[in-house]
């Protein structure tokens, strides 16, 4: 005979008496939450002239097929001719025509933010851009003199560039006027279309 007896309980006294099993849920950090591309910034309402015809098509060439042609590009212009709304309208295009890409507007200001806010998680921030098949970053000359922040974005600029992904920066000058900029970035600026 066996000496022991089979007991069977309703689900209900299981459920009660069990210990609750708690899950340790890593949080992943979050990168960039405020950026937005403004909806009214299209090719639409884009004004084109005779100053910035160029930088529209090639804008709107590079929108259609992201990280094919011109990449880098790179439009620098005066203050108020348009290149933040090219911006846009190229974010607006994908997000429209290939929703299944990640596309990110940030200013440079916000990238030197977020780099000095993630420094124990440099290769977390490293990772996200990874997974950004469109970086659109405005005024890239306020990166000057920003050593170690460049550096970081030199890495990124490269990594994205290797895998086939657009990069699209806006200036109010010419990459070889950047002043305060290492030449390795300046090169891998003009290495696409001014």
């Amino acid at each position: 005979q066996s000496k022991f007896k089979l007991v069977f309980m309703p689900e209900s006294e299981i459920q009660a008496s069990a210990t609750p099993v708690t899950e340790k849920v890593e949080e992943k950090k979050q990168f960039f939450v405020n950026s937005f591309i403004n909806p009214k910034h299209t090719f639409d309402s884009f004004v084109v002239g005779q100053c910035n015809r160029e930088a529209s098509q090639a804008s709107l060439m590079i929108a259609s097929n992201p990280g094919k042609l011109f990449n880098p590009l790179f439009i620098y212009s005066q203050s108020g001719l348009g290149k933040t709304h090219l911006l846009h309208a190229i974010g607006n295009y994908i997000k429209e025509n290939t929703p299944r890409l990640k596309v990110l507007y940030i200013s440079t200001d916000d990238f030197v933010d977020e780099f000095v806010r993630s420094v124990r998680e440099i290769e977390e921030l490293r990772d996200f851009f990874k997974t950004v098949d469109v970086l659109l970053i405005d005024d890239i000359q306020f990166l000057a003199d920003k050593n170690k922040t460049a550096d970081m974005f030199f890495n990124v600029f490269n990594t994205m560039i290797n895998l086939g992904k657009q990069v699209v920066l806006t200036s109010d000058r010419h990459p070889n006027d950047l002043k305060g900029l290492e030449a390795r970035l300046v090169t891998r600026f003009n290495a696409g279309l001014s």
